[in-house]
């Protein structure tokens, strides 16, 4: 199997140790590139948390603020415009949710799988010492 490199580029303005996969072709290369993409997927996770926290304080503001309003608005039948506007963020933060717990379980997955080579090859070496 040949060996290919992937092409990165810096990733908006993120540190230098951050990049974008812009091509993806085989596995990595060794520690060094495979250290750099979980530290990137690592970032782009915490920027999602953020994103995700910021949005849901603010539904949380929205909806305790205007609790009375859309209660006097109410209709048994059908939603008000605010509540449906709500519920499609809400629905939006669920999604955003469900995509940040795929990511973390393919970085778990990823470090498990390093720690399993690590440990091969750590092992072997020592073997190749006695």
């Amino acid at each position: 199997m040949p060996i290919t490199t992937k092409e990165y580029i810096p990733f908006n303005n993120k540190p230098k140790r951050c990049f974008k996969r812009i091509k993806l072709n085989t596995s990595s290369i060794e520690g060094v590139t495979t250290y750099q993409e979980l530290v990137c997927e690592l970032d782009y996770s915490y920027d999602s948390l953020a994103t995700i926290s910021v949005i849901f304080d603010s539904l949380r503001l929205t909806y305790t603020s205007n609790q009375e309003h859309i209660e006097r608005l109410r209709n048994n039948t059908r939603l008000n415009d605010m509540e449906k506007e709500l519920l499609t963020a809400y629905d939006d933060l669920s999604l955003q949710i469900n995509h940040l717990k795929k990511d973390i379980t393919k970085i778990e997955q990823k470090i498990l799988k390093l720690k399993d080579e690590d440990g091969m090859l750590s092992s072997s070496s020592s073997e190749s010492w006695d």
